[in-house]
């Protein structure tokens, strides 16, 4: 167990699919135009009933603001291929009334991936008051600073004086 996070889930040899669902909005509302993959539907069910559910080690749902990591291990091929945000659905949606009540509670989410072995490494955090210090970095808004006129300049005006 890591002191740090309250929960760590990790598993090998396990290949984690890509979520991509398309909506198109007609007069009802949203429908679905490209639902999810068998691939994704067969490993959310075995992460949401087989994995998650025998994990007893932690107290769960967590309910404050969260700190989400994940590590993806993913193959060459995949790793070209597959995007951090339909990865992220695909680990993410089965969680919910699980390991916390609701995916709007990460406040932070931060991924990678890496060419190796097929593998996911999780760590979740919950963001109380003597944590939030230690994210602040990552919860401060960043203040931007108008780019000087002066630093730009029209490339047509410099082809025109060449």
């Amino acid at each position: 167990m890591n002191p740090f996070y309250d929960t760590v889930l990790a598993t090998s040899n396990v290949i984690v699919p890509s979520k991509q669902v398309d909506y198109k909005r007609n007069a009802g509302g949203l429908i679905i135009v490209k639902p999810p993959t068998q691939s994704v539907r067969e490993f959310e069910a075995w992460f949401k009933e087989d994995y998650l559910r025998t994990v007893n080690a932690f107290e769960w749902p967590l309910l404050g603001p969260l700190f989400f990591y994940a590590k993806i291990g993913l193959t060459k091929r995949d790793y070209t291929t597959k995007d951090l945000d339909n990865i992220a659905k695909v680990l993410i949606d089965p969680m919910k009334s699980i390991v916390f009540e609701d995916d709007s509670q990460i406040s932070i989410l931060l991924m990678n991936k890496i060419i190796s072995e097929p593998h996911f490494v999780i760590a979740i955090k919950e963001l109380t008051n003597s944590t939030k210090p230690i994210f602040s970095d990552f919860q401060e808004p960043i203040s931007l600073k108008p780019y000087p006129k002066e630093n730009i300049t029209d490339n047509n005006d410099e082809t025109a004086s060449s």
